[in-house]
């Protein structure tokens, strides 16, 4: 019977991974007065969407269907939400690179 065992690395670093965890939690908490929102990517909607996207409305293929359509008022975002926007997107990224930077397991902890 084989029995399952926890990467080793992850107990290393579990408090950085609840870290970063909640380093982008607090980024989504700052999102409260927001000029956009996300439509749902339904077939037949874009003609409702088109007017309040603030990108083209191209219906997707079977690929990516999942995706939200992002919206915003037609004179687009404010200054202030889009460098807020820009700096909570730059912060989220090197987030991102932190846990991908983080060490694989090691070959004798994949093993049986």
């Amino acid at each position: 019977m084989m029995k399952s065992k926890p990467r080793s690395n992850i107990y290393v670093n579990l408090p950085a991974l609840q870290k970063l965890g909640t380093m982008l939690i607090e980024i989504l908490d700052t999102f409260q007065d927001i000029e956009f929102w996300y439509a749902e990517n339904i077939p037949g909607n874009s003609s409702r969407l088109r007017g309040a996207s603030f990108r083209k409305i191209v219906p997707r293929k079977d690929d990516k269907w999942w995706l939200p359509i992002p919206c915003a008022l037609p004179g687009g975002l404010s200054d202030k939400s889009r460098k807020h926007s820009i700096e909570k997107r730059d912060y989220a990224n090197q987030i991102v690179s932190t846990l991908t930077s983080l060490p694989p397991p090691s070959p004798s902890s994949t093993a049986k």
